[in-house]
């Protein structure tokens, strides 16, 4: 697989002495793979593609991770090249929002947290606990099935 050093042949800005900076990311899109990072000190945004990324698989960055990263202009302003964990290596953190592709009308149901979208239960950031959780009212006590909420509306239904 070619790396993205390669894929810009006659930038000659791809050097390894290049300056490296720290920052945050501010915000990424997922579904259209592109972002932006808050560069520390100065607090400049920086675009940054998901080709510039150095991580396997699904190339994505959490908002907020830490990142260096090496710059040069781009058509618009200044752009990130060679993302990287912020120390030396240290695995980027991908986001966990997947875009649903060509099946968008199928959603996914987390049985954490009860939400419709991109991520399941194993993957879910709204509910920060390894247990089991009743996505009716959040707690680990018990299940959907066994809500004491849910039976509470049920009982108020059948009135």
């Amino acid at each position: 697989m070619e790396s993205k050093e390669e894929s810009h042949q006659g930038d000659g800005n791809m050097d390894d002495n290049a300056p490296r900076y720290l920052g945050a990311c501010k915000w990424f899109n997922v579904l259209k793979g592109f972002g932006f990072l808050l560069q520390d000190g100065s607090g400049e945004e920086i675009f940054v593609h998901q080709s510039e990324l150095q991580m396997k698989g699904f190339r994505s960055l959490e908002n907020g991770s830490r990142v260096s990263f090496s710059t040069r202009p781009g058509k618009k302003g200044i752009e990130a090249y060679n993302v990287r964990g912020e120390a030396d290596g240290d695995e980027l953190t991908g986001s966990s929002v997947r875009p649903l592709g060509k099946k968008k009308n199928s959603l996914i149901r987390c049985f954490k947290c009860g939400g419709y979208g991109n991520h399941v239960a194993a993957k879910c950031r709204k509910i920060q606990t390894d247990n089991k959780v009743c996505y009716e009212c959040r707690s680990s006590d018990h299940l959907v099935g066994n809500c004491p909420l849910r039976s509470d509306l049920q009982k108020g239904m059948a009135q």
